[in-house]
């Protein structure tokens, strides 16, 4: 049964290839075959004189051989049958040859010209049509001359009902193909627009996703392919400060630029917002950074919008095919994951690395682990000394959290403070951080250790209203003279919120705890926000310092930030020092407080005991003589 339908479906619907136009004429063909199976019985039955019979059985035959010739010529060269006038007129003339052997224009049998007529008309429109109806009307009209009739009423009324049905079909086909038309001009627009942006014109999310899936399916093992993630940087602020149709004509520039710099096989899409993608069909990271440099390049020029020069640039994330992905999905997020990192690091583009990736299976695992650890008390702290330059005594500590992880070992703070800051664990991980260290100094109290403590503080510890609140409380609970505390926080930190961070660092002096600035020299804290800040210490980062015996300009600068501190009535920390040379130059340029692996490197606290104890009978010694 399966194998007849499947031969019937092939007969009717002709060669693979046909064009669709022809797929309707190549079905005619079937249909003729059929009306020729129908017709020669009929022949056989009608009352046909002897002389008339065999002429019929000559039209069958003819009919028979268009129809073959039809389904030989049709594939092979179907511009012949496009038109529709070859087939018509053939038509045309079997209908009237076989009407005029079985009784004439004026017999029960000129109804069959109607389907003739109207079928035609339905597949070629007016023009065919035309030339059937006329070619019917001059044969009818040329029987009644042969039998010497003149053209009567009932010729005029058959002849213009022919005429009238094949003017109604013809009006139906050509509304049919102008709706046709309209309803195709329709679908390729919604075809596009749903897979284009609107204002660009440039390829969606979803049409990006699937040239992504394409390039892979045609990627050579050879090969590399690149996706670059685009985010637009201060265009919120275009919008906000001039309105939406600035930040219109601003990405339409901005396409401008882009689509400029890209070569012939890139595809350039737009996300959504200020967000844009490039795919790279054949790039390897070279060159996928090379691009990501013009594209940065580009937006150098300001974009003159009106009256108004604007400036905006980018962060760019690079995602590599197949070593950061298997598939588009994966691909967006990792470009994503990356832009990100760019967007923080203001480094303009950054290459997908798995272990910035906050939402890798890895690093998840690592966010569970990390915060059962600080539940646990599996992390530990180690101490590095701070040695006053004028005394030689060791004055302070500072607490450096470390991680034993059961199975990567001791792990460093940038291995895992990056992750806790992106994941919300910094903040139980400072409280931790603050419990341990001064729960440290009070067993050292104890033990005749009296040392200052020192603990670095985040962005976000910063910001936490409730900091001051919680410092209070563990200095009541381990007993701890709050000046012994000193609270370290970076200029970014401090300068990314001024407004909270101020109240907050006003709070927490309040309580009598010092603050230091760490790593100064490497934000952008201003001179007049450093006066407001209610800080006793600077720490200069150990950039400046390392190299400062060697370097006239990292000298010059440590001499500098020294005197400026001073002058603002802070102490100085310096921190970095490797060497016995730096070590004396800060002695001599009025450093109070030195910090380096030249005294001790961060060590644990039972051995912080043991040096502590060797050094002070050393410094002791050493003022003594």
């Amino acid at each position: 049964m399966e194998t007849s339908r499947g031969l019937l479906k092939r007969i009717w619907d002709g060669p693979a290839d046909l064009p669709r136009a022809l797929e309707t004429e190549w079905r005619l063909v079937t249909v003729r075959w059929i009306a020729i199976l129908f017709v020669a019985p009929a022949v056989g039955v009608l009352p046909l004189s002897p002389d008339r019979l065999p002429v019929a059985w000559l039209v069958l035959c003819a009919g028979a051989l268009f129809n073959v010739a039809t389904q030989v010529t049709l594939p092979r060269r179907p511009t012949l049958f496009l038109n529709g006038y070859l087939t018509t007129l053939f038509d045309g003339l079997l209908s009237v040859a076989f009407i005029s052997l079985v009784g004439g224009f004026d017999s029960a049998f000129y109804f069959l010209l109607y389907p003739v007529t109207i079928a035609a008309a339905l597949r070629y429109g007016y023009g065919p049509t035309a030339v059937m109806i006329v070619s019917f009307v001059s044969c009818d009209l040329g029987e009644g001359w042969l039998l010497g009739q003149a053209p009567d009423g009932a010729l005029l009324l058959r002849s213009g009902f022919l005429a009238l049905s094949g003017l109604l079909a013809g009006h139906l086909c050509a509304q049919m193909r102008v709706a046709e038309k309209a309803l195709r001009t329709q679908l390729q627009h919604a075809e596009h627009t749903s897979l284009h942006d609107t204002l660009t014109g440039l390829p969606n999310r979803t049409l990006l996703v699937q040239r992504v899936e394409q390039a892979i399916a045609m990627h050579h093992p050879n090969e590399a392919m690149a996706l670059l993630i685009v985010d637009l940087d201060r265009f919120k602020d275009v919008n906000d400060t001039l309105g939406h149709h600035f930040g219109d004509v601003l990405l339409a520039q901005v396409t401008g630029r882009f689509a400029e710099c890209l070569t012939s096989g890139a595809t350039l899409a737009r996300l959504g917002g200020d967000e844009f993608a490039v795919l790279l069909p054949r790039s390897d990271a070279t060159f996928a950074i090379v691009t990501a440099q013009g594209l940065l390049a580009a937006l150098l020029p300001p974009f003159a919008i009106e009256e108004h020069q604007l400036d905006v640039g980018a962060s760019i994330g690079i995602a590599l095919y197949p070593a950061d992905g298997q598939h588009a999905t994966a691909l967006l997020r990792h470009g994503d994951v990356a832009m990100y990192v760019a967007k923080r690091s203001g480094s303009g583009y950054a290459v997908y690395a798995a272990d910035q990736d906050q939402h890798s299976p890895e690093r998840l695992a690592l966010v569970g682990e990390l915060r059962h650890a600080i539940d646990n008390d599996e992390l530990v702290l180690h101490f590095q000394p701070k040695i006053s330059l004028s005394s030689g005594r060791v004055i302070g500590a500072e607490a450096l959290v470390r991680w034993q992880h059961s199975q990567r070992g001791l792990m460093a703070p940038d291995q895992f403070i990056g992750l806790a800051e992106q994941t919300g664990l910094i903040r139980p991980l400072s409280r931790w951080v603050l419990n341990e260290t001064l729960r440290q100094s009070a067993a050292w109290r104890r033990a005749g250790i009296d040392v200052s403590m020192a603990v670095n503080l985040s962005m976000r510890d910063l910001h936490d209203p409730d900091l001051p609140q919680i410092v209070g409380d563990l200095l009541a609970r381990w007993g701890t003279v709050p000046s012994d505390l000193v609270l370290e926080i970076t200029e970014n930190g401090l300068m990314a919120e001024p407004a909270r961070a101020l109240d907050t660092a006003t709070r927490l002096r309040a309580l009598g705890v010092r603050l230091a600035i760490d790593d100064f020299g490497t934000g952008y804290s201003s001179l007049a926000y450093l006066k407001r800040l209610p800080v006793s210490e600077l720490k200069i980062d150990r950039s400046f310092v390392r190299d400062m015996a060697v370097d006239d300009d990292d000298a010059t600068i440590v001499r500098s930030t020294i005197g400026l501190a001073h002058d603002l009535g802070l102490n100085v920390v310096a921190e970095g020092i490797e060497d016995r040379a730096s070590y004396d130059l800060l002695k001599r340029l009025g450093c109070d407080v030195a910090q380096g692996y030249f005294m001790s490197r961060p060590i644990p606290a039972r051995d912080f005991e043991a040096w502590y104890r060797v050094h002070a009978r050393e410094a002791e010694l050493h003022l003594a003589a």
